[in-house]
């Protein structure tokens, strides 16, 4: 995919940090609010682990 979705766990505690690809391999920090919207719409993951968004053809786990 062209802006694939990451979610990087954080090693302080804090939760995760959600980032995209925005070009090359220049990546952008989500906002908590946006992540949130991302979560509102998530639905399971085709192999049941997790959750997440599908897009452009791509499901993009969320945790």
């Amino acid at each position: 995919p062209d802006h694939p979705l990451r979610i990087e766990p954080d090693t302080a505690g804090r939760g995760s940090a959600p980032y995209l690809r925005v070009r090359r391999n220049l990546e952008a920090l989500l906002s908590r609010p946006v992540y949130y919207q991302l979560a509102e719409i998530a639905e399971p993951a085709p192999d049941g682990d997790g959750h997440g968004v599908a897009s452009g053809g791509m499901f993009h786990r969320l945790a």
